[in-house]
């Protein structure tokens, strides 16, 4: 309850430097001193943390707790419920912050959800590695440094491939981290273990 009371703490915080343009000074001077840096290396990091290939992992996660534990268990529960949220929370604080993507490349387009996705604050990616990275290191704990590293791969990847700014990937680290607590508080009590 302490981890999750001191992540909403620095969630919050986050939220209000990003509304009051603390960290504009920071993400361009990040900006600048990551251009020319991208590499084959960053476009796959960042690809294993797109949407589809996240749905895609979270069904091979709640498939093998499913096979050992012979039911969808209350871990499986709080990764697909904790997801579901995480992305509503991106979608929500993207429409309420429409901050531009550092390359500018919002997509003029009719679709809706398209323009939504195209918004920079929180990254998306960072939310979803964050948020599965976090049930891994629960689920496997012996191998955390790994789950922590694919993060940071992640995080950076957005950073270097300028899709997003520094402050978007602290955002969506956080609310990945804080999607997966609170679910797990909320669904432990309610299903146990």
């Amino acid at each position: 309850m302490k981890t999750f009371i001191g992540i909403t703490i620095l969630l919050i915080i986050v939220l209000i430097l990003e509304a009051l343009g603390i960290f504009n000074q920071l993400n361009v001077a990040v900006y600048y001193s990551t251009k020319g840096k991208s590499s084959p290396f960053w476009k796959v990091a960042s690809l294993s943390a797109n949407l589809i290939v996240s749905i895609f992992i979270i069904v091979i996660l709640v498939s093998i707790d499913y096979a050992k534990e012979k039911r969808i268990s209350t871990n499986s529960s709080v990764l697909v419920v904790s997801f579901i949220l995480c992305m509503l929370l991106v979608l929500m604080l993207k429409l309420i912050f429409h901050i531009k993507r550092p390359n500018n490349s919002l997509i003029i387009n009719n679709d809706t959800l398209a323009q939504i996705e195209n918004l920079a604050f929180p990254s998306g990616h960072a939310a979803r590695a964050s948020l599965i990275a976090t049930y891994l290191v629960k689920r496997f704990r012996k191998i955390w440094p790994l789950w922590i590293f694919y993060v940071l791969i992640v995080c950076i990847s957005r950073v270097i491939l300028h899709t997003h700014w520094l402050s978007d990937v602290i955002a969506g680290t956080l609310i990945g981290l804080w999607s997966f607590l609170l679910c797990d508080i909320l669904l432990q009590k309610k299903l146990g273990k």
